[in-house]
């Protein structure tokens, strides 16, 4: 049996996991880093305001106004990928830079949306390449045409929201049109070590694999001996009874 300190660890470790689940809601892409052209100059103008996540600032805090109940999330922002800065109020835009040095080793990454169980809400979350960003832009936004022979893992990512509340009905019935707030949300880029784990889940997984390293040396001596035990006993009783049957 594990120690009483033991106990009480795992048992905190597994209340703060569930907690925040249920204070918290969640969205997680997981995604390739996609080698392409480097179209940075094309997209300069385009990207300049935009929020950027990297290797220095992986970390951000948001807020979007969610689009009207009920529209779906394919049809919020539709249009020109990016548009202009502000030009829908339902939608953010964010530069993933992977390419600083820190992060050059890792091939895939994930991207995790958390907004608080308070603000209901439906999020859709799209990670880009350059060139496709480029390609979809309209001609006159794109300007002439580049060609360059460098190479670029920046990609960008769009994320979309729309209300998902369900309000309490007033008399006069302004419920209907009233505006929602907008939500706050924080946004995390992280490389997934082996492709699959993220950094943040590394302590978690390393204090888990203490536990069970300690529960392995405290247990397995226990079961050695208990079944040693009865191995003697069986041994016993056998030499008894042929001690019986002579």
């Amino acid at each position: 049996m594990l120690p009483f300190t033991l106990r009480y660890l795992l048992a905190g470790a597994l209340a703060l996991f569930f907690v925040s689940g249920a204070l918290a809601n969640t969205e997680i892409v997981n995604f390739a880093a996609a080698d392409s052209a480097d179209l940075l100059p094309a997209l300069l103008a385009l990207t300049a305001d935009w929020t950027a996540l990297s290797a220095h600032g992986p970390e951000t805090l948001l807020r979007i106004q969610p689009a009207p109940l009920g529209t779906p999330l394919a049809d919020v922002c539709h249009g020109s990928p990016g548009g202009s800065a502000g030009s829908c109020p339902h939608e953010h835009w964010l530069t993933l830079r992977l390419d600083e040095p820190a992060w050059s080793a890792y091939s895939r990454f994930t991207l995790r949306l958390s907004w608080p169980a308070s603000f209901p809400a439906d999020f859709d979350i799209e990670v880009v390449s350059a060139e496709r960003l480029f390609s979809e832009l309209p001609e006159d936004v794109r300007g002439s045409d580049i060609s360059v022979p460098a190479r670029s893992r920046q990609m960008y990512a769009r994320v979309r929201v729309v209300d998902a509340g369900v309000r309490t009905p007033i008399a006069d019935g302004s419920h209907e049109h009233a505006t929602p707030e907008p939500v706050p949300f924080i946004l995390i880029l992280e490389p997934l070590y082996f492709g699959v784990l993220p950094a943040s889940v590394l302590p978690t997984v390393a204090f888990l694999g203490v536990i069970v390293l300690i529960t392995a040396c405290r247990v397995v001596p226990s079961a050695q001996r208990y079944l040693c035990a009865i191995a003697d006993e069986v041994r016993k009783e056998v030499v008894a009874k042929r001690a019986k049957s002579t």
